[in-house]
């Protein structure tokens, strides 16, 4: 039967074959249904309050671009049949629906032929109408029945008023009309799923619902793969089904599990399985509880390629814990200097170290200043610095060096300083000198300077100048440059000894040197103060002593004094008259 708008009524007698119209309403009796029929023809177009002419006001209009002047809406959804794109409201489109004018949400077309159980007058496709059909849901063209009983061979159970022969009467039969023996009722609603048109009860028609056997009224469907995650053995779509999946609802085809805690990585909130969440965790996927962060770059040690944040990696970093950007290594040893507890690496720690930065084994410290010898800038302690003492393992703040060959007098060998030819003092002897002697004071008997020519002849002989203990009077003997004057800043003495033990400072003051220049005094030790006494070791001779004073004006002889008083020494040995260059 042709029926191109599916209203039941075929074409050849349906007063509007294009347009649905099941009731064939024509109120003005012209053979022309009234849902196909404008009773106004006014000038279309958007402008018109009346756009398509159907003389229905748009703003009243259910459909105000398509002309229905009967303003019809089977579905009751406010928009008219003419336009409703699902005339019947089931969820179907009209394209789609095999009755598109009959509600019919689970599309269910018994015999295969397109047109929808809903509306179809042949629903066994048997080619006799249901009406008339001894079996209308069981294809039986030759209509057989031989029992008589109404009913036709083919649906005949011999059960009494079971129209869908199943065995069930209609009466009881949860679908009177379709064939369901078991009579199954998933959602218990009194419907039979065979014709439940939503067969879980979940608001979701069969033919939209992505889950039709299993309640879902969400309908999720969180790999989009068109199962609803009810039903759904892949939940997440990640080819591992729910019962294996360690992630069920999100994808990971991996199925990674750092913590092996059997919750994958693509879920797991703690995914190190170290107590500390992901979010909060600065190394989610390595176990570090205690979330130690040396260089606080927010990525903890455990996970960090660069631990002190110093631009060299872990692997290759001496001091991987301490910054220390140069890398460098005093000692050679592989650990760098930032945290080697031993810098220099001669087995003492930096802490009790005298050298932390010299390598010092023995740790020697000369001055007991607690900074060690190699690494001390003062190594005797004198307050010179090495760099420019002149002793500088042996203190002698004074940097006294007598024979100003850049050694001081305290680390000097004493032959420097001697008084001989090739020394820093030279005795002045010769055929251009002359010795004078003389008494000075009372009367004393016994006193004199006995072999006075040894005083220019060789260092090695002496003249010895006598006064015999408690005379009141004084024994002196001169040395004269008859050739040349000494001019400018000089040192001069004499060379002397006693004839039993060495000359003690306390003596001194009864010595006297003065110089003179064409027999005028010019400087004198009385004024200048006490003779320095300098000890001289000549020829491992250590009783040989240097009485020396300083000068400063020009002088051509030299005089020494000698007092006699009561418990002085009453012979001295001379042996030359000594002049040497200003001290440095």
């Amino acid at each position: 039967m042709a029926d191109q708008d599916f209203d039941q009524v075929a074409d050849a007698v349906d007063n509007c074959p294009a347009v649905a119209n099941p009731d064939q309403l024509d109120s003005d009796g012209n053979g022309v249904g009234d849902v196909c029929e404008s009773s106004a023809t006014p000038e279309p177009g958007p402008a018109s309050p009346d756009g398509d002419g159907d003389g229905r006001a748009d703003s009243q209009d259910n459909c105000p671009a398509v002309a229905n002047p009967d303003q019809r809406d089977s579905d009751g959804d406010g928009i008219g049949d003419a336009c409703d794109p699902d005339v019947d409201g089931d969820g179907a489109g009209n394209g789609v629906d095999n009755c598109p004018a009959t509600a019919n949400a689970n599309q269910r077309d018994t015999d295969g032929d397109g047109i929808g159980d809903a509306c179809d007058p042949d629903l066994d496709g048997d080619g006799v109408v249901d009406t008339a059909d001894n079996c209308p849901l069981i294809a039986n063209a030759n209509q057989a029945d031989g029992n008589g009983n109404g009913i036709g061979d083919a649906c005949d159970t011999g059960v009494a008023g079971d129209d869908d022969g199943d065995g069930v009467i209609s009466t009881v039969d949860n679908c009177p009309s379709v064939a369901n023996p078991s009579q199954s009722d998933r959602d218990g609603d009194g419907i039979g799923d065979a014709c439940d048109p939503d067969e879980d009860g979940d608001g979701a028609a069969n033919a939209v619902d992505n889950c039709p056997a299993v309640a879902n009224a969400s309908q999720a469907d969180g790999d989009g793969d068109g199962i609803g995650d009810a039903c759904d053995v892949d939940q997440d779509g990640d080819g591992a089904d729910n019962t294996v999946d360690n992630c069920p609802t999100v994808a990971n085809a991996s199925q990674a599990d750092s913590d092996g805690d059997g919750i994958g990585d693509a879920c797991d909130v703690d995914s190190d399985g170290d107590g500390v969440s992901n979010a909060a965790d600065n190394c989610p996927s390595l176990a570090n509880a205690s979330q130690l962060d040396t260089d606080g770059d927010s990525i903890g040690n455990a996970c960090d390629s660069d631990i002190d944040n110093d631009a060299v990696d872990n692997g290759a970093d001496n001091c991987p814990l301490v910054a220390n950007a140069d890398q460098a290594d005093r000692d050679g040893d592989g650990i760098g200097n930032a945290c080697d507890t031993d810098e220099d690496g001669d087995g003492a720690a930096n802490t009790a170290d005298n050298c932390p930065l010299v390598a010092n084994a023995d740790q020697a410290d000369a001055d007991g200043d607690g900074i060690g010898d190699a690494c001390d800038t003062d190594r005797d302690g004198d307050g010179v610095a090495n760099a420019s003492d002149n002793c500088p393992l042996v203190a002698n703040a004074d940097q006294a060096d007598i024979d100003g060959d850049g050694i001081g007098n305290a680390c000097d060998t004493v032959e420097d300083v001697a008084c001989a030819p090739g020394k820093l003092f030279t005795p002045v002897t010769g055929i251009n000198t002359s010795v004078t002697t003389g008494i000075r004071g009372a009367l004393c008997i016994g006193c004199g300077v006995s072999n006075p020519a040894n005083l220019t002849g060789s260092v090695a002989d002496a003249a010895v100048i006598s006064t015999p203990v408690a005379v009141a009077a004084s024994v002196w003997a001169a040395v004269e440059n008859t050739a040349a004057d000494y001019t400018g800043a000089k040192r001069v003495g004499f060379l002397v000894s006693l004839p039993v033990g060495v000359l003690d400072v306390s003596l001194l003051s009864d010595l006297r040197v003065t110089t003179y220049l064409n027999g005028v005094e010019r400087e004198s030790s009385s004024s200048l103060g006490t003779l320095s006494l300098s000890l001289l070791n000549l020829t491992g001779d250590a009783t040989k002593q240097m009485v020396v004073m300083s000068t400063t004006a020009d002088f051509d002889a030299v005089e020494i004094e000698k007092s006699a008083v009561l418990g002085a020494l009453s012979n001295l040995n001379v042996y030359a008259m000594c002049v040497a260059p200003p001290p440095l």
